[in-house]
């Protein structure tokens, strides 16, 4: 398999023109790399990369700190690849300073000024700017300062779906925004609908989730309950928890579709399992009250309780509606199942 996609360094090179790079590697130079990791033989293509950095050039130098941080052809060196990056980035190579802004983007938020610098030195630049369109506007509305860095992010993420549209993040983060108007957008469920089931179409398995949600209430959409629950199924599936929660309250509640609180009651204990206190807590009172199957008091509440205990905002009301106080025996057994929930599956949390 080759290697060349993940190091953008030799896409970048191979783009620019030669005039572009202060003491290039020539086109021939950077074959040879790249028909090294096409033949396997990361230890030839990283002595090749060696080489080229040895030069100075500051495309090659990003080059080998790909090659250094993901330890190909040798054991991975973080530090010296960092070096490398820091190195590159401050000789002006473009790849550098978008892989030293995803480094740092990677990390505490402490980063991000940096990232942000630099992201914005490449979105100036005439050669790569669109390559930093994606980076760029996601960082500027996920960890952004206030509405103008949102609406600024908003229009970069505008920018990068034209340049890219199989990005499916970058058509995610999109359509939140025309969903819930991100730094004074507007509100378009048209628009957000477009962009959630083109990022569904392209794996994301939260955009087909919410492609479900739009359908089950006609949001931007036709309203279509057995393709949303058909959906969010399929979300489902590749590991959405909301979906999960979402599949049991249709079948739970029959929401456009037939009820099946057995189904329900399955699906509420996969998002259990996956941590998620709200599954538990829909478990616990179907078990309490017997919907779905057989009714099992102790573990119904054992189940209540640890929703109670992870902070779950409904778990209070639905134990003071459907608790009695337990015998010594019962409440032996309830903290029997609890210890064994969390054994074997991860703490609860609130979604």
């Amino acid at each position: 398999m080759t290697l060349r996609p993940t190091i953008l360094a030799l896409a970048i090179a191979l783009a620019l023109p030669q005039s572009a790079l202060a003491a290039p590697p020539t086109d021939a130079d950077w074959r040879a790399v790249n028909a090294a990791l096409d033949r396997k033989d990361p230890a030839e293509a990283r002595r090749l990369a060696e080489a080229l950095a040895a030069t100075g050039d500051p495309e090659a130098l990003n080059g080998l700190a790909v090659f250094v941080s993901q330890g190909i052809g040798a054991r991975p060196d973080p530090v010296r690849g960092r070096d490398l990056l820091e190195r590159a980035a401050a000789a002006g190579s473009v790849g550098a300073k978008l892989n030293l802004a995803n480094a740092l983007s990677r990390g505490d938020r402490s980063g991000y000024p940096r990232a942000m610098e630099l992201l914005r030195d490449v979105v100036a630049d005439p050669r790569a700017g669109r390559l930093a369109y994606y980076p760029f506007g996601r960082m500027l509305v996920l960890g952004g300062d206030g509405k103008k860095d949102l609406v600024t992010g908003v229009d970069y993420l505008r920018k990068a779906v034209a340049a890219d549209p199989g990005n499916a993040d970058a058509q995610f983060l999109l359509a939140r925004a025309y969903q819930s108007g991100w730094g004074g957008t507007e509100r378009s469920p048209e628009k957000a609908f477009e962009h959630f089931l083109a990022a569904s179409k392209l794996g994301d398995e939260r955009a087909l989730r919410y492609v479900g949600m739009a359908r089950l209430e006609g949001l931007g959409t036709t309203k279509d309950p057995v393709a949303a629950l058909a959906d969010l199924r399929l979300a489902a599936d590749r590991g959405s928890v909301w979906a999960m929660l979402d599949v049991g309250v249709i079948l739970a509640l029959g929401e456009g579709v037939a009820a099946d609180p057995a189904q329900a009651r399955t699906w509420y204990e996969k998002a259990a399992r996956r941590g998620s206190a709200h599954g538990l807590r829909s478990l616990g009172a179907m078990l309490l009250k017997g919907d779905g199957g057989a009714a099992d008091p102790v573990r119904g509440r054992a189940y209540l309780e640890l929703a109670i205990e992870a902070g779950e905002p409904n778990a209070q009301a639905v134990a003071r509606a459907l608790f009695h106080d337990p015998s010594p025996s019962e409440r032996a057994a309830i903290e029997e199942v609890k210890a064994a929930w969390l054994k074997a599956a991860p703490r609860p949390t609130v979604d």
